[in-house]
């Protein structure tokens, strides 16, 4: 699979020979693109409820947790305890019907991951028999919280997220176990590969198209050849 950095590249070099000196479309744009082009594509096969492929799927690798201050638990009850997410967490891809976190559990991918819901459940959970010992998960904010009653709970120092995100370069700001960034522009680009070529194609066409609507100056004397008809 292509890197981030592969992608952007092939795309401005097919495009660099048809600009004019004056015209300058630098790389910053084109990964910008390629990234909001990505969101587009996974969005509506996903809305379509087809499957996740796995490779746009990102592992945010060890994430460390901290105690939530009580002023954002106030929905909660007082025997309830909370943890967050000490870094705020790329954001997440939005369907109609949900968010785009696959996993939030334990390091250890081995081990069952915790009950991932939405906020407003959260409140409610954790409250039957048999849901007493339940860790729950959800997304509020940029972050990750934890809740349960489970006395343990505080303890959990580090917990793993997976999911789609909308920009993917922003795992760069986590790492894994071994301490290695979770993903660079040099680093396989969470993407199927039909849609390497959707975008390839989309974006070439998209700026030579731009290109073509850009007044030139003919006459290389700095003034705009366009005339009102006079």
């Amino acid at each position: 699979m292509a890197t981030l950095n592969q992608i952007a590249y092939s795309i401005l070099s097919s495009v660099k020979p048809h600009l004019s000196d004056d015209e300058d479309l630098r790389i910053e744009q084109v990964i910008y693109d390629v990234n909001v082009q990505r969101s587009v594509l996974i969005r509506r096969d996903a809305n379509k409820h087809l499957n996740l492929n796995p490779t746009i799927i990102q592992d945010l690798g060890c994430v460390e947790m901290e105690l939530a201050d009580s002023a954002e638990c106030c929905d909660f009850t007082s025997d309830c305890k909370v943890l967050r997410t000490k870094e705020l967490v790329p954001v997440p891809l939005e369907l109609y019907d949900k968010i785009l976190i696959t996993r939030v559990g334990p390091i250890d991918k081995g081990n069952k991951q915790y009950n991932f819901v939405s906020y407003e459940r959260a409140i409610f959970s954790g409250n039957g028999a048999f849901s007493k010992n339940t860790i729950y998960a959800y997304y509020m904010n940029n972050r990750i919280y934890l809740k349960s009653k489970l006395n343990e709970l505080p303890f959990i120092k580090y917990i793993n997220i997976r999911g789609v995100f909308e920009d993917p370069t922003e795992a760069s700001n986590f790492k894994d176990c071994d301490d290695n960034p979770c993903f660079s522009n040099d680093s396989q680009y969470p993407i199927a590969a039909w849609m390497e070529s959707e975008i390839l194609e989309k974006l070439i066409d998209r700026y030579l198209k731009i290109q073509m609507q850009v007044p030139r100056d003919l006459g290389n004397d700095a003034k705009s050849q366009v005339t009102d008809g006079n």
